[in-house]
């Protein structure tokens, strides 16, 4: 009862009982039951299961789902978590520290939100099987999180259109020893483009368009391409 109690908890902390689809009382489509019915919660619409403990989490559509508040605690303690997509909505706040909780997360979509910086250290720490991070659109204002640039597993991060400022920051590509696909259009950074970027053996997709570096492109760029 605890999960359900958790799932519960979620559903009133995003606004769920506006919702566009499949809140409490309504009727879903398809084989998904909606919120807070007597089916189980692993069936309940956007939910899915793994030998009954929630390992995901999916409100997002093109349209989203009208979902709206912080992210609750509460569900960090769903540690056999494997992807949340809550993209196109309006979550607001920031990502909480217990976020470090999910530690076989592999997909966390959450772009097209309202969500603000920091995103505690203590949580990135925890994504050790991270592959897509996708927090393009929101409201992050600030430094580039440089703890994102230590994620082993990480092979897609998205943040652009937020108002991320100063400098990339330095890194060793070996930290980040899996990324294909790097996109930071569209925000606030200034200085040079570390030639680290381009050391990144793995490294397939880089946009940096609409922001304020300048000086000369690295003498190594398509050396390993």
């Amino acid at each position: 009862y605890i999960q359900r109690y958790i799932m519960a908890v979620f559903y009133y902390a995003m606004d769920g009982p506006h919702w566009s689809a499949c809140s409490a009382g309504t009727i879903c489509k398809g084989d998904a039951s909606s919120w807070l019915s007597e089916d189980d919660e692993c069936v309940w619409f956007g939910n899915n299961c793994m030998n009954g403990n929630i390992s995901q989490i999916f409100q997002g559509t093109n349209l989203g789902n009208a979902v709206k508040g912080k992210l609750p605690e509460e569900i960090c303690h769903l540690t056999e978590m494997r992807q949340i997509l809550l993209h196109n909505n309006d979550i607001q706040g920031t990502i909480p520290a217990c976020f470090g909780r999910f530690s076989n997360i592999h997909t966390l979509v959450l772009y097209n939100n309202h969500l603000e910086l920091p995103i505690p250290d203590e949580a990135i720490e925890g994504w050790t099987n991270l592959k897509t991070l996708f927090l393009n659109g929101n409201k992050l204002k600030g430094p580039f999180p440089q703890s994102l640039l230590k994620l082993p597993a990480l092979e897609e991060l998205d943040l652009g259109s937020n108002f991320l400022t100063g400098t990339f920051p330095a890194f060793n590509p070996d930290d980040i020893p899996r990324l294909k696909d790097l996109d930071l259009h569209n925000n606030e950074l200034t200085g040079t483009i570390p030639s680290t970027l381009f050391d990144i053996q793995t490294l397939e997709v880089l946009n940096i368009t609409k922001n304020s570096f300048n000086g000369s492109l690295p003498a190594n760029i398509g050396q390993d391409f």
